[in-house]
């Protein structure tokens, strides 16, 4: 009787772990894991349409982007960047 006992709460402790491991937000790309809107950044660095987690964000400071409104793009305003279901994703406007 007291084996079956050890088994069941080592069942009961494998399905409680598998169920935390596969409930956790899918983070098979980490890049745009995020737990807040203020984690994620734009991913290009001119005209952006997507999204990263902040600690991958591109280095733009060698690059010269153009003043022009582009079109489907996070350009003047056109969208924003969010947080949803821990991914990092960039909302444009229709």
């Amino acid at each position: 009787m007291r084996k079956l006992a050890t088994l069941a709460v080592i069942i009961v402790a494998l399905a409680l772990g598998f169920a935390y491991l596969f409930n956790q937000p899918a983070q098979a790309d980490g890049k745009v894991f995020c737990a807040s809107d203020s984690d994620c950044v734009q991913k290009e660095c001119c005209h952006p349409v997507s999204a990263v987690n902040k600690a991958f964000r591109p280095d733009c400071s060698d690059t010269f982007c153009t003043a022009v409104c582009q079109p489907n793009t996070l350009d003047c305003n056109q969208g924003k960047i969010k947080c949803i279901k821990n991914k990092c994703e960039a909302i444009i406007n229709e």
